[in-house]
C-alpha cells in the first residue's frame, strides 16, 4: 500500500534534514579542525646575552617536543631560537603574527627578499635544537649566556649581518663543504617571519624554527569519513524514493517533487571547493 501524502512529505523533510546536518558537520571538520592561532609570543630565552638570542617562541600552534626539540632547547612551554636580522627588532613579551618560510623578509643588513638562510645556519640550529651542538653550554648562567652570544654572532656572520667571530661554532661550520649555500629545506630548519599586525605591514625580527610537522591523531579524518558516508547513504535513500514519486504523479498527484538528482554531487563539489587551505 502506498503511504499517504503527509507521510511522504515527512520522509522527505527528515531525509533532507539529515543531509543538511551531515553536510554542516563535514564542512565544520574541513574548515575548523585545521585552523590555528597564527600568533606567537616572543620573549627572552633561558640563556641570553646582549641584543641576540636565545629567544623563546611560544604559541598554541607549537608543541616543541613533537617538533623535534630536545628538552634543553625548550623553556617555559616554548622553544629557544635565534634571530636573523641585526637591524630589525621586537619587544620582549609581545605577541606577533607569523608565517613560516625558508628566508628572512627584507633580509636585514645584507638585503634580499627573501634572504634564504644558509646551510651553515640551518645545520648549527638543528644541532642546537636537538641538544647535540658540540661546545654549547645548555645550562643557565654565565657559561650558557656566553654560548648563546657566540652562536648568535656566528648566525649573523653566516647571514651577512656581521663579521666572522672566529669562535668554536664558526670554525665547526666551515667543515661543511657548502655551508654558505641556501638551505632550501636541506636541513629541517626554516624561518619564522614575524609581523606586528595582521596585514603584515609592520616587520619584526625573524627567527629560526625546526620544520618537523606535528602528525594528526587521525580522529579528524575518521569523523570526516563518517560524515561523507552519511551523505552517500542519504543520497541513496532519496534515489530509492524517486519511483514512489513517479507513482504519485501517474495518479495525478503532482505536489510531491523529489530532490534534483544533482544534489549529492553538487554538495560534495561544494565541500571540495570549501576546504580550508593555508
Amino acid at each position: 500500500m502506498l503511504p499517504d501524502m503527509h507521510t511522504v512529505k515527512i520522509m522527505k523533510n527528515v531525509h533532507l534534514s539529515f543531509l543538511a546536518a551531515a553536510l554542516t558537520s563535514a564542512a565544520f571538520l574541513c574548515v575548523g579542525s585545521q585552523a590555528s592561532a597564527d600568533t606567537l609570543t616572543l620573549d627572552y630565552g633561558s640563556r641570553h646575552s646582549g641584543n641576540g638570542g636565545e629567544f623563546n617562541a611560544k604559541s598554541v600552534d607549537f608543541n616543541p617536543t613533537t617538533m623535534g626539540y630536545n628538552a634543553v632547547a625548550t623553556f617555559n612551554g616554548g622553544f629557544e631560537t635565534f634571530c636573523l636580522e641585526s637591524n630589525e627588532y621586537f619587544n620582549p613579551g609581545n605577541s606577533y603574527y607569523y608565517g613560516i618560510s625558508q628566508g628572512a623578509v627584507n633580509g636585514g643588513v645584507s638585503g634580499g627578499n627573501p634572504d634564504f638562510i644558509s646551510k651553515g645556519t640551518a645545520w648549527l640550529y638543528l644541532n642546537f635544537a636537538e641538544g647535540t651542538l658540540s661546545g654549547y653550554t645548555y645550562t643557565a648562567g654565565p657559561a650558557g649566556n656566553a654560548s648563546a652570544a657566540a652562536l648568535q654572532a656566528t648566525i649573523w656572520w653566516l647571514e651577512g649581518e656581521g663579521a666572522n667571530p672566529n669562535n668554536v661554532f664558526s670554525i665547526a661550520v666551515t667543515s661543511l663543504p657548502d655551508y654558505l649555500d641556501d638551505n632550501m629545506g636541506f636541513y629541517n630548519v626554516g624561518v619564522l617571519n614575524l609581523w606586528g599586525d595582521r596585514n603584515h605591514t609592520q616587520l619584526a625580527q625573524d627567527q629560526l624554527v625546526l620544520l618537523q610537522s606535528v602528525p594528526d591523531s587521525g580522529t579528524t579524518v575518521a569523523l570526516l569519513g563518517l560524515s561523507l558516508l552519511g551523505l552517500v547513504l542519504v543520497q541513496r535513500k532519496l534515489s530509492q524514493n524517486r519511483p514512489l514519486a513517479a507513482q504519485f504523479e501517474n495518479k495525478g498527484r503532482t505536489e510531491f517533487s523529489p530532490p534534483p538528482p544533482e544534489l549529492g554531487s553538487g554538495c560534495l563539489s561544494w565541500l571540495r571547493k570549501s576546504r580550508y587551505t593555508r
